[in-house]
């Protein structure tokens, strides 16, 4: 494993590619992004609180996945995937509870912006509720269980998603290392 320590660089230019004038997260191409150093993306993330950096490619490969049916993000955080591709997003707004907040402080880690249109709603209670034929779930926590001895206390249950009658597909966007004792991947 490489380890590497998180180095304070100057985000003008990276802020002026990803934010917009309301200071919210939009996409852009790959092709733009993979000219950044791996260090000044990661500290651009860190200091927005920002978990994925929606690519251009990602939302029109998600588009042709969705193919008119009617889709939700959960677990989304600051909202870009769900925005770009004008569908609800919803999260459970964790990262604005007092104590959470308190947690991220000790940690020196930025909590997540929520984007003004976020549906308060936990992952399962969004499904349960607006009943969606495909959902999104970018860098989502799954539930804790003895089972698994991976997730976290207010994760999701990925396993109830996608047994529900509603949906059809379910997308996970993660990585390998982080998300690979997810039950639903096994």
């Amino acid at each position: 494993m490489i380890i590497s320590k998180l180095q304070e660089t100057n985000l003008i230019e990276l802020e002026s590619i990803l934010l917009d004038k309301d200071g919210l997260l939009k996409p852009i191409s790959y092709t733009i992004l993979k000219n950044f150093q791996q260090n000044d993306i990661s500290y651009f993330c860190w200091k927005y609180g920002i978990y994925q950096i929606p690519t251009i490619e990602l939302i029109d490969w998600l588009t042709g996945e969705i193919n008119g049916r009617f889709a939700i993000e959960i677990g989304a955080g600051n909202g870009s995937i769900g925005t770009a591709l004008n569908i609800p997003i919803t999260d459970n707004r964790l990262q604005e509870r007092p104590d959470i907040i308190q947690q991220y402080k000790q940690m020196n880690q930025p909590v997540i912006k929520y984007h003004p249109n976020t549906i308060n709603l936990a992952g399962n209670d969004a499904v349960d509720e607006l009943k969606p034929q495909v959902v999104i779930a970018s860098w989502v926590t799954q539930l804790w269980t003895p089972d698994v001895q991976s997730g976290n206390y207010w994760g999701v249950d990925e396993e109830k998603i996608i047994e529900s009658e509603s949906v059809e597909q379910y997308i996970h966007i993660g990585n390998n290392l982080t998300h690979a004792n997810k039950k639903v991947l096994q």
